[in-house]
């Protein structure tokens, strides 16, 4: 299932380094789509969470941001911590290309309800932006720390 079904949230939780695991996923795509995929700098954020969910989510969004963008075309990732109620890490991943929806077919990529689905799984969600003039912006809340068990007594 390679955590399709969700199993991988919640399962092999740790403190992830938000950025250094961007950074890796940054250089690995610069040097696999024909367009120009950078992280802004900022300072370095933590999560509690499966670290191989958040390269699993970080990667397919970069892939589909990359695809839409085209060649020539520019993608970056922010990083920073959310200064609403939140209060966690949020990562932005937005790219110039067309607009959601407008852009080339995905090819093996999990999808955004996958996506969403594996979020929302340990504690994060996400959310699409698309403004009329082209572009889109895909924001991730990750959770801070782990997600408390409900209390089943009465």
């Amino acid at each position: 299932d390679q955590g399709l079904n969700g199993d991988i949230a919640g399962d092999g939780d740790e403190t992830v380094s938000v950025r250094g695991l961007a950074a890796q996923l940054t250089k690995l795509a610069d040097l696999a789509y024909p367009a120009e995929v950078t992280l802004l700098p900022g300072a370095d954020l933590t999560a509690t969470m499966n670290p191989l969910l958040l390269w699993r989510v970080l990667s397919n969004l970069v892939d589909n941001a990359a695809r839409a963008a085209g060649r020539g075309g520019r993608v970056t990732l922010a990083a920073r911590l959310d200064g609403g109620p939140h209060g966690g890490p949020v990562i932005d991943v937005t790219d110039d290309g067309p607009g959601f929806g407008a852009g080339p077919p995905g090819t093996a990529s999990l999808g955004l309800g996958v996506v969403r689905s594996l979020l929302e799984a340990c504690g994060g969600s996400l959310t699409v932006g698309s403004p009329r003039g082209g572009g889109t912006t895909v924001r991730i809340l990750l959770p801070s720390e782990l997600p408390t068990p409900r209390d089943h007594r009465r």
